[in-house]
């Protein structure tokens, strides 16, 4: 089990007003990336092909309208939330262009850097 010490008390605060400004808005991205995560449950293909492009349309709109802040006391952080976003819309875009494939690969990579995300903002005892 790795030790990690405490952050300091300044970087704690600000990590912890930032998450608060995060929250506010990614509520919208997190409504729309499940809608989406939902549609990928359609059993029927002709179905599942519009909702899951719908749903990718409204993650696209989700991610326009609503930037979502990074954190500026943590580099790792910043680079995985960051990292995490970006492979989202790429997600989106794909999906909303019917690239099925290449939207559920990008998934997974916003899914592994978001597991990162956690594990950093873990120690100010946050999460994404």
């Amino acid at each position: 089990m790795e030790i990690v010490p405490a952050p300091p008390p300044a970087e704690a605060a600000e990590l912890a007003a930032w998450h608060r400004r995060y929250r506010r808005s990614a509520a919208p991205v997190k409504a729309a990336l499940a809608r989406l995560l939902g549609a990928r449950r359609e059993e029927r293909p002709a179905l599942y092909r519009q909702r899951v492009r719908s749903a990718a349309r409204g993650l696209a709109e989700a991610l326009e309208a609503s930037p979502v802040p990074l954190p500026e006391g943590d580099r790792a952080a910043r680079f995985l939330v960051r990292r995490t976003y970006f492979h989202l819309a790429r997600a989106a875009a794909a999906g909303a262009e019917g690239r099925f494939e290449a939207m559920e690969l990008e998934l997974g990579r916003a899914a592994a850097f978001l597991a990162q995300a956690a594990r950093v903002l873990e120690r100010y005892g946050l999460a994404p």
